[in-house]
């Protein structure tokens, strides 16, 4: 957007018009901008990667009377990783059957999910997705 600014001298008056000139895009402009779109989206679908999402797992259970208690170990494996998680349920509470696994699975995700991020920001920062001028921020 250009604009230009014209000063109008009288004896009298003194007066500034400003002139706005919009203009339009040329089909090169649209072309450049289209095909820098598509590059960057490429970049995006390039950059998510899943890869085999194999899972298994197992949940023990174990009363603590001392502590009123019941702790869930749940003991998991995901593509060839082994993972432990215990979850604690307080019995004083008497959750349901239903309450309990809603709450194990929400931890079992919190942590399936804070493995994988691990993983692929360790994965980002090999393939030098991150510059040395972020490294030295933290």
């Amino acid at each position: 957007m250009a604009r230009s600014q014209f000063h109008f001298h009288n004896v009298n008056v003194s007066s500034d018009s400003y002139v706005t000139e919009y203009k339009a895009p040329t089909d090169e402009s649209v072309r450049l901008l289209k095909e820098m779109e598509s590059e960057a989206k490429q970049k995006i679908v390039d950059s998510i990667t899943v890869n085999n999402t194999e899972f298994e797992c197992n949940i023990q259970s174990e009363i603590d009377g001392l502590n009123d208690k019941t702790t869930y170990c749940v003991t998991y494996r995901m593509n060839g990783k082994k993972s432990r998680l215990y979850v604690d349920i307080p019995n004083w509470k008497r959750p349901t059957d239903v309450e309990v696994m809603i709450k194990v699975r929400d931890e079992l995700a919190k942590d399936i999910a804070s493995n994988m991020i691990d993983s692929v920001l360790r994965n980002a920062e090999t393939r030098g997705v991150f510059i040395d001028k972020f490294k030295s921020v933290s």
